[in-house]
């Protein structure tokens, strides 16, 4: 009669633990599901960036590269925002992704992101401006290159300038050559 007891009460106690770590466990996913993560980006220029050989810049010109409103774009500059939708505060990736038709070597692309300021992003207030090819390879797409990884609140939006330029290492050739990413964000949940 004891052994009978003894293994009710083991029985009992393993039931009424799983039955709390079932309780507690449905409670997480319940509060979890109601998390949206949404980060999207904008640009007026599809997310792409692009720039053509004709023209080399040392760092502190390349830096200096910027909008001019009397011309609708200019080459190797793009501002663009990154906005959440999300109800919690999100981690996120900006990447980019070259074009498949690029024939430069992306190690004589300079590659700069600044704040809205014109302030360095983490990453890049170093005196060394890094290249494309320098760039580490994007947590979330293998193809991508990191460009920035950050925290975002909920229902914000973060306004960033981003410049390319060819390298003052790079030779000039006779035929243009066109280097271009694509930009994209995504919410690392």
């Amino acid at each position: 009669m004891y052994s009978r007891i003894k293994d009710s009460s083991s029985f009992l106690i393993v039931f009424l633990f799983i039955l709390c770590l079932s309780l507690i466990l449905t409670t997480f996913y319940i509060k979890n599901k109601n998390r949206v993560v949404d980060v999207s980006l904008s640009s007026r220029s599809n997310n792409s960036i692009s720039i053509k050989s004709k023209i080399t810049m040392d760092d502190d010109h390349g830096k200096a590269i910027y909008y001019d409103k009397s011309k609708d774009k200019f080459q190797g500059y793009l501002e663009f925002e990154v906005v959440s939708k999300s109800t919690v505060k999100s981690k996120y990736e900006i990447y980019a992704v070259e074009d498949d038709n690029v024939i430069i070597h992306p190690n004589y692309v300079k590659v700069y992101l600044t704040d809205e300021n014109d302030n360095p992003v983490s990453g890049y207030e170093d005196f060394a401006v890094p290249t494309f090819y320098n760039l580490r390879v994007s947590s979330l797409n293998p193809k991508g290159k990191r460009l920035y990884y950050g925290t975002i609140n909920p229902n914000e939006a973060k306004k960033y300038k981003l410049r390319v330029w060819f390298s003052d290492s790079y030779k000039l050739e006779q035929e243009d050559k066109n280097f271009s990413i694509k930009l994209f964000v995504e919410a690392d949940s």
